[in-house]
């Protein structure tokens, strides 16, 4: 046979096609799920003939059918079974809030809990900092430590080490120490070294050495701490356990942290064969640091190998170090780099100026106004969404005291225009959360001004050969190494709840309709949402009419459409991959960057965002079918190939079969959106005849709009007109 694969995907095909026959049976549901992500590898040539052996060898030796098919199950058992890319769903519910996913661009979503395990944490990582991470920068040391303030000071402290035995005869440095010696000669260093130089210090004993101080002088304003155990932190997304960390010396001394508190970050290893696994573990510090302090615009870290210090800032962009500086031939390095950490300023550690908290532990935003002016709003300590993510546009968003507003902090995407524009021009419309006031406040660019990225090399953190190599040099013509993104504050209205708060399925439906006619609204003014989700519609009211309304919001990966003709932004592919249009979903699969984005595949969007609500809401979270997560997989194929199999092939068992019992009446209605948007599906060969988007936009929003209001009328019990979508007129999508 010329072609022995496409055989075995021939007779994937049909096995998978008896299992649709099954209706109601989780295991068969189990094992088509299985076969089609078996043939998404297949499609994408992951696999090979010599994985299909045992299948090949049953049918050479005639075996029977159950034999045919005890060997596909082996076959997919022992190959194939991957373990989730997610843990187990949260606990949802119609009343249960969650946070939302993040948006990426040509990314997947990161679902809620994901970090509750290390091995989740360490994926996460590797999938937003993907080509984000730069090594061995070649003037790292010179733009981070020196010509500073205190510059000239962790000189003067280096010759004391120098001068004065280093850390004492008991805690010499060498390279056979173990992670216990070296804490306890960081410590040894903080004392003998440190100490004497904070604003409320003792003099020196006689037998310990004494830095020589100048009249201006900066104080040391940190401490080195560590934890022994998990649960030492607060406010967690994951119990880890420190070796190393500063925090402010007006601190009281306690056994409990907060990350909120932490100023700088290290990890220490005696084994060079960890060196990957420290920076793998250095950056989930990171993301813990970033989570409790959302609006911390970078951070400073270290990892201590055996031989070697290597020093790390990681922002909101992605990571860069410098180089591996051997610490056994001399300490210099490492002996600046802790001191200049102990008396640098916020502003230098990239602490967060904003947010404050009392006394009473009440939570404050102070947005500078003009010269010396601040606006200050209480809100609410707890914010109503923020990201996992440290890459990412790390939306976090709080509510006033008074309940009125939604403060909205965002790092952005990168894009040519910010959301704030969008806001700007989006003003008063009908479905659209509201802009009250805005303003920037900080840019990437501001803190890596002037570091050489050309010298540096581009770190893929999930290379299996990381601990061998920096990674690949940089090309010297590349004109951005890096993200440029821009922190800004909006101040929105009204505020509002998760769409999965909805406590009738008139209110999620009402929602999700009011949201359609906002996105109409900005695409009548040239605007393009681009990130359709179910954390993108919110919930407010009831009104005096007792009427609960909906609200399109996050406009940050939006476009307008004149740009997008014009190839004005960068080819990327925006939103959220559970709710992605299957056409991008393709062209991600496909690294075909150059789709034009438009109104139907937001509508599309808003269509996945009624199944997922009518599948997941209202009932035990363990009924929620778990294939929903394999929508949102690391896999950009099995993304595709699983949502095509469910809603083209396998709508009514796959989808419709599993709503919630309290969203049985809109079956009808998924059915009748479906039709509108794809018409009546059919197979051609194994293609799906997609369809695409009408020049009249009123073509799809009047159908789909007339479809939501009619079943709005029909859950109020008043009369309403069935919309039937048969005269609807359908294009086929130009590929």
């Amino acid at each position: 046979m010329s072609n022995p694969m496409k055989a075995i995907d021939g007779l994937i095909t049909n096995l998978r096609r008896y299992t649709m026959d099954f209706d109601g049976n989780a295991t068969i549901a189990t094992l088509d799920n299985q076969l089609t992500e078996l043939m998404c590898m297949i499609s994408q040539k992951e696999v090979s003939i010599s994985d299909f052996e045992v299948l090949t060898a049953s049918i050479h030796n005639s075996a029977s059918d159950s034999q045919i098919w005890a060997s596909v199950i082996d076959t997919v058992n022992k190959n194939f079974r991957k373990p989730s890319s997610n843990p187990p769903n949260p606990k949802r519910g119609m009343m249960q809030q969650q946070h939302t996913s993040t948006s990426k661009k040509r990314n997947v979503a990161e679902s809620t809990g994901y970090g509750e395990i290390a091995n989740y944490l360490t994926q996460a990582l590797n999938v937003e900092l993907s080509g984000k991470v730069y090594r061995n920068v070649g003037n790292f040391w010179e733009t981070q430590f020196e010509n500073k303030a205190w510059s000239d000071l962790t000189s003067r402290i280096w010759q004391s080490y120098c001068d004065h035995g280093h850390c004492g005869s008991d805690n010499v440095f060498s390279d056979n120490m173990d992670e216990v010696a070296m804490q306890r000669w960081l410590y040894a260093f903080q004392d003998r070294f440190l100490k004497q130089l904070m604003s409320i210090a003792e003099k020196p004993k006689s037998d310990k050495p004494v830095v020589k101080k100048e009249p201006k002088d900066p104080k040391v304003r940190g401490k080195f701490c560590h934890t022994t155990k998990t649960n030492h932190f607060k406010g967690v997304i994951s119990e880890q356990k420190l070796d190393f960390f500063i925090k402010s010396a007006t601190i009281l001394d306690c056994q409990q942290h907060n990350w909120r508190d932490v100023r700088v970050v290290g990890e220490l290893t005696a084994s060079p064969g960890q060196k990957a696994d420290k920076i793998h573990q250095l950056m989930r510090y990171m993301r813990e640091i970033f989570y409790a302090q959302p609006l911390r615009r970078f951070v400073q870290g270290f990892c201590l190998h055996q031989k070697h210090v290597e020093l790390w800032v990681v922002d909101r962009a992605g990571a860069y170090s410098s180089t591996e500086i051997d610490v056994i031939k001399s300490q210099e390095a490492l002996v600046r780099a802790l001191s200049s950490y102990m008396l640098m300023s916020d502003d230098e550690l990239g602490l967060d100026p904003i947010i404050r908290y009392d006394e009473e532990d009440r939570c404050f935003v102070k947005i500078p106004k003009g010269r010396k002016k601040q606006r200050t709003n209480e809100i609410s300590p707890q914010p109503v969404r923020r990201s996992e993510a440290i890459s990412s546009r790390g939306n976090t968003c709080f509510k006033t005291r008074d309940n009125k507003y939604l403060i909205k902090f965002s790092w952005g995407s990168g894009a040519k225009r910010s959301e704030l524009e969008y806001l700007e021009l989006a003003k008063k419309l009908p479905g659209v959360i509201h802009l009250k006031k805005s303003k920037s406040l900080y840019k990437v660019e501001t803190h890596r001004k002037g570091i050489d990225f050309s010298t540096g090399y581009k770190w893929e953190m999930n290379s299996e050969e990381a601990h061998l190599s920096h990674g690949k040099t940089m090309d010297p013509k590349v004109e951005d190494y890096y993200m440029k993104r821009e922190l800004t504050f909006a101040k929105l209205s009204p505020f509002g709840r998760p769409l999965n708060s909805c406590s009738t399925v008139r209110e999620f439906v009402g929602g999700i309709r009011d949201a359609i006619i906002g996105h109409r609204n900005l695409h009548e003014i040239q605007i393009l949402h681009g990130d359709v989700s179910e954390g993108n519609i919110i919930l407010f009211g009831p009104n005096h009419k007792g009427v609960t309304k909906g609200l399109l919001i996050d406009l940050d990966m939006s476009t307008l459409l004149q740009d997008s003709r014009d190839n004005d932004e960068a080819k990327v592919i925006t939103g959220t991959t559970k709710f992605m249009a299957l056409r991008l979903l393709a062209g991600i699969r496909d690294k075909d960057f150059s789709i034009q984005q438009t109104y139907r595949h937001d509508l599309e969007s808003f269509f996945y965002v009624l199944l997922v609500g009518c599948m997941s809401y209202g009932r035990d979270p363990e009924s929620v079918p778990d294939y929903l997560e394999q929508w949102c997989t690391p896999s950009s194929a099995l993304n595709y190939g699983m949502k095509q199999s469910h809603i083209v092939c396998d709508f009514e068992k796959q989808i419709i079969g599993f709503f919630s019992p309290k969203f049985e009446c809109l079956k009808d209605l998924a059915r009748t959106i479906r039709k509108i948007l794809f018409g009546q599906p059919t197979l051609s060969g194994e293609r799906f005849m997609e369809y695409g988007t009408p020049e009249n936009s009123d073509l799809l929003y009047d159908p789909i709009i007339a479809a939501l209001n009619d079943s709005i009328l029909k859950l109020e019990g008043k009369k309403y007109s069935r919309f039937t979508p048969n005269d609807c007129p359908l294009f086929i999508y130009s590929r």
